[in-house]
This record gives structure tokens, sequence and C-alpha cells, in this order.
């Protein structure tokens, strides 16, 4: 089983709505750069990126032991929310009212959202790599280097399951229905449970190397997973079998199902993320990056794609025709990328200690 550092085990679970038809996507043409519409600064590599159900708030995770509330509308910070090791990952509440960060001081830490207030600690043996909440907001999930994944009730923290692997639990997801959770850990596999009993339910293999990448499909019956071993595999949830095997040419990081299930996004260590039809498994398109590409993610409109790489880049594509729109440069590899609910502007988190908020509009600024 390979390992590497710490910064180099990013993953990520997105949505994505493409409608490509076509084979590589050729980047060479030369695009003039962006400029942020506003720059959040921490003090060290930002790790992770969220926006509010509305729109309004950004939301990020910082190896400074920080993560912060931000304003959308001016970059304002609203609130510092402080843990003693690295916020690895952050999410907003389906509501919009809580916050959830996952560090490795070996907690995670649910926030009010208005005023900042902590309101409960859920305590792990090891570095909490993964946070969820549930549809309704009612329950939490994590995933920690100490081989398990923990469901807790919301707001209390009450912990309801200990679901148990044989490594760390990279990450983690509820289906649509909250009524089960899906975990990847570098025990080479991924587990479907029952919510709220933690019962078992399948146990999907990989080969001979982590699992860190797992989404639901949006009507729950299918499971993808992305793993070291080079490949994203797709599952049917009602029995584990495996369905398609999804290859690249080396780690896969992030995947994702479309809004309607049909397709799915790969993002690779060999510096393409790549666009796959569900129903046969056949490679639909691939875009291509100068380095790894660590984070993919659609526009809810499934309009726009957005990818983030090493190569210090983000770059916006055009869901129809694969054409590149605009490079979003940073001064660090660039770890996580989001959009707004509207799909009208775009977040990016980097390891030049910045978060960047940027148009989606045709990617030109709406503001100087």
């Amino acid at each position: 089983m390979r390992r590497f550092p710490v910064m180099a085990a990013m993953c990520y679970v997105l949505v994505a709505a493409p409608a490509w038809a076509g084979n590589d996507t050729n980047t060479d043409e030369k695009k003039a750069d962006e400029k942020p519409l506003a720059v959040l600064k921490h003090d060290n590599r930002v790790l992770a990126v969220a926006f509010s159900p509305d729109g309004r708030q950004l939301l990020t995770g910082s190896v400074d032991k920080t993560a912060r509330l931000w304003e959308a509308a001016s970059g304002k910070l609203l609130a510092t929310l402080k843990h003693d090791d690295t916020v690895w990952a952050v999410a907003f509440s389906p509501d919009g009212r809580q916050l959830l960060t996952g560090s490795f001081d070996h907690s995670a830490r649910l926030w009010d959202a208005v005023s900042g207030k902590l309101l409960a600690t859920l305590k792990h043996d090891g570095r909490v790599q993964a946070v969820a909440f549930s549809p309704d907001g009612r329950q939490l999930l994590t995933g920690s280097g100490d081989k398990t994944a923990r469901l807790w009730e919301a707001p209390n923290g009450k912990l309801l399951a200990t679901l148990k692997h044989d490594h760390t639990v990279w990450a983690v997801a509820f289906s649509p229905d909250g009524r089960q959770l899906l975990t990847g850990s570098a025990d080479m596999t991924a587990r479907l449970w029952e919510a709220p009993s933690g019962k078992l339910l399948a146990t999907l293999k990989h080969d001979d190397d982590t699992v860190c990448a797992v989404a639901f499909s949006p009507d729950g019956r299918q499971l993808l997973t992305g793993s070291w071993d080079n490949t994203a595999r797709l599952w049917k949830a009602t029995s584990g079998k495996l369905l398609a095997t999804l290859k690249h040419n080396d780690l896969v990081w992030a995947v994702a199902f479309s809004p309607d299930g049909r397709q799915v996004l790969t993002g690779s260590l060999d510096k393409t993320a790549r666009l796959w039809e569900v129903a046969s498994g056949q490679l639909r398109a691939t875009v291509k990056h100068d380095n790894a590409v660590w984070a993919v993610a659609f526009s809810p409109d499934g309009r726009l794609l957005l990818t983030g790489s090493v190569d210090k880049t983000a770059r916006l594509w055009e869901a129809a025709s694969g054409k590149l729109l605009a490079t979003l440069r940073h001064d660090g590899a660039v770890m996580a990328v989001a959009f707004s609910p509207d799909s009208r502007l775009l977040l990016t988190g980097s390891a030049d200690k910045t978060a960047r908020l940027w148009s989606a509009s045709s990617g030109k600024p709406s503001r100087d």
C-alpha cells in the first residue's frame, strides 16, 4: 500500500452535472488570468472550503488551526473558529444555521453560524479527516485516523453509533434519505452502514490500496468510490455488487455523481479529470491540468465545471463543450473548490494561505 504525506491525501466528494460528448479536451489554448473578487487570508494552507446553502457566507479550514466564516458579498471576516491543530474538513448544515469542523486535534466541533458559539465537541482518538451533516441536519458523521467513523446527534453531540474499520477513515457520506452511511478507509474498503443503528450492510473492496473518496447517487441506488489503486468504482447499493471499474493512470482523489445520476466525474494524480457514463462505464471526456487534480465540481445549474490542481490553478470549463473559459491562479496548489448555490460564484482554497472568491460568469470578474 502506497503512503503519502498528509497534504497529498486530500479527497473530496462533490456533485457534478456535465453533458459532454467527446474525447480529450485541449487545454493548450491560452486564456487570460482572471482577477478574484476577494482574497480571504489565513496564516497557513487552506485545505477546505464551503458555501452556505443560501450562498451568503463562506467557510474555510486551514493548517493554521482555524476555520473562518466570511461574508460572501464583501469578503468580511465574521468569525474565527479555533481548534488545537489543522482544520481538515468543514461543512454547513442544510439550513445554514450550524457549522461543522474536523481537525487533527482529535475532534470535530459543532458551531452556531450566527454567533460563532461552540455547541458541541465530538471526540475521537485520532485525527478527524471527514465530516458531514445528514440531509435533515439532525445527525453528524465524522471519520478519523482512529479507524472509526462515528454518528452523532445534533446539536447535543450525543454519540449514536461507532462504525469500525481496520485503518484510517478518509471519507464519509450520508445517503440522500439519511438512512444509510458510506465510509472509505485506508483498509482498502468502503463500507455501507444502516443509520442510526450502525449495522454493517456491505463491504466494498478495492485492490490493495486506500479508499479516499465516496459518494451516493442522487437516488441512493448506486455508490461511487475512489482509490489510490488508480480506479474509481461503481457499486449497487442494495447488494454491494460491482457495476463498473473506471480507470486512471494514477491515484484517484475525487469522485462525484451528476444530479441526475447518469454520469460520474473523477479527479486524479494523473493530471486529468474524467467524465464517465454510469450506464455503460464508458469514458465520455478528459480534461487536463499540468499536475495532479485535487478537487472537482460542477455548477448547480450544470453549465460549468471547476477543477483544482497542484499546478497552482483552478480552471473553469464549459460543461457542454469542455471549452476552457478561465484560469484562476493561486501561488500554491489549489486544494479545494466549490460553486455557490446559484452557480454565480466560485471559491478556491490553496496552499498559498488564501481562499479566493471569483465570478463564474464566463470566467469574468463582476467587480474589480
